[in-house]
């Protein structure tokens, strides 16, 4: 299974605020991160970003859906 792939079938269980930079020399930028990055993170625009450098969770915003999906397959 490629990672695509992967990242396709993983359930959505966090969804929070967060900014990111695109480069090492980047500009910080805000985002939405889903599962902490793990499967995307969506600029200011509504895009997926296809290159993220570093990410930080700003805690503005975190909806947690974990216990929601608890035990449910």
């Amino acid at each position: 299974m490629d990672e695509r792939t992967h990242k396709e079938q993983e359930t959505i269980y966090e969804i929070c605020s967060c900014r990111f930079k695109r480069a090492k020399n980047g500009e910080w930028e805000p985002g939405i991160a889903l599962n902490g990055g793990s499967i995307a993170v969506i600029d200011k625009c509504g895009k997926e970003v296809e290159e993220v450098w570093d990410i930080d969770r700003t805690g503005d915003f975190v909806l947690n859906m974990e216990w929601f999906f608890a035990g449910k397959k």
